[in-house]
């Protein structure tokens, strides 16, 4: 399946190599769309079925774009090809028997676990810690600044600081041969 990159290092363009040696999928990439719309744009164009971004569409967004393809096929105007299935990151990680490939994946999802963290420099004092914790709940969980949020059709699913702290400690422990091979994959000789 050709999938649409955005440039070496994103997502788009890691997550098909990554896919392909760990689980032995066939995905054909076609690097340097300028972003994320440009990917969508491809799909909608026939130049990619399907922009790997694995967080591109949200469920309401995809069933949109289904209901729209539906819709072009009995009009006639699409080319009314089976429409692709994107693989799943959990999917992978289960399908994997090797605990290395595991570990390849869990590293690769991990950046993605903790999305946007906020970072305080090393050294911070227990209770100003403590205090921005309590600051940045305190705005996730206040009406007005949700609001603006959905009115910006701004994703927000923020995470407790204990889960970036586990998700960090999780990365940090990954075995050196599994970091190793996850350079090789990326940056092959």
């Amino acid at each position: 399946m050709v999938v649409a990159g955005t440039g070496a290092g994103s997502e788009t363009d890691t997550w098909p190599v990554v896919l392909n040696e760990v689980l032995g999928t066939k995905f054909k990439l076609v690097t340097g769309y300028l972003g994320s719309q440009e990917t969508i744009l491809a799909m909608e164009r026939g130049e990619a079925p399907w922009p790997l971004h694995l967080q591109l569409f949200r469920a309401q967004d995809r069933q949109a774009q289904l209901a729209a393809r539906q819709e072009d096929q009995r009009a006639g105007t699409d080319r009314a090809r089976p429409e692709p299935r994107a693989p799943r990151r959990a999917d992978g990680r289960r399908a994997c028997h090797q605990a290395e490939d595991r570990g390849l994946l869990e590293l690769m999802a991990g950046p993605t676990a903790m999305a946007r963290p906020f970072a305080a420099p090393p050294g911070l004092p227990a209770s100003k810690t403590a205090l921005l914790r309590r600051a940045f709940d305190a705005t996730m969980a206040d009406g007005e600044f949700r609001a603006e949020a959905a009115k910006m059709q701004a994703d927000l699913a923020p995470r407790p600081a204990r889960t970036c702290k586990s998700c960090r400690a999780h990365l940090r422990n990954t075995p050196r041969p599994v970091i190793e091979r996850l350079k090789k994959i990326l940056a092959p000789s």
